[in-house]
C-alpha cells in the first residue's frame, strides 16, 4: 500500500455480514472521483452510521443538506479530516445525523418508494409517448 497507509488502512475484501459491518464503522468516507447512486451510502445512513462524501453524481439525491451528512465539495484531504474531527468530537451531532439520515432513507429510500416513482416513471413516459390506456 503506497504512503505508509498500512498502519491506518486495513483493505477487507469480502464482507460476510456487511450490516453489522455498517453498523460498526464510526464514519463511512466515500471519497469517489465517479457516483452514480452508491448503495452504500444509503445502507449507511439506513443502519444509522454517520458519512462524510464528495459531491458526485446522484449523492445529492440522498444528502441534500449537512443535516444527514458531510458533503465535500472537491477532493480536499483536510476538508474530509476536519469533518471528520467534528463527527468524532461531537455527539449530539453525530445521534442527531444519524437519526436524520435513517429517517430519510425511510422516508424516500423505502423499497415501496424506489417502486412508486419507478412505476411513475414509466407510466409517464407511456403516458408522454400515447402508449398507456
Amino acid at each position: 500500500m503506497a504512503r505508509g497507509l498500512e498502519d491506518n488502512v486495513t483493505l477487507m475484501g469480502h464482507i460476510e455480514r456487511p450490516k453489522e459491518f455498517l453498523e460498526e464503522m464510526d464514519v463511512l468516507v466515500l471519497p469517489s472521483h465517479r457516483e452514480v447512486l452508491p448503495m452504500v451510502l444509503l445502507e449507511s445512513l439506513a443502519v444509522g452510521t454517520n458519512v462524510v462524501v464528495i459531491d458526485r453524481g446522484g449523492i445529492r439525491e440522498v444528502i441534500s443538506d449537512e443535516q444527514v451528512g458531510f458533503i465535500i465539495k472537491e477532493h480536499d484531504k483536510e476538508a474530509f479530516a476536519q469533518c471528520i474531527r467534528t463527527l468524532c468530537s461531537d455527539r449530539d451531532l453525530r445521534h442527531s445525523m444519524s437519526k436524520r439520515g435513517r429517517q430519510r432513507v425511510e422516508q424516500n429510500f423505502s423499497i415501496e418508494k424506489m417502486l412508486e416513482s419507478t412505476y411513475g416513471q414509466y407510466a409517464k413516459s407511456k403516458t408522454s409517448s400515447g402508449g398507456l390506456d
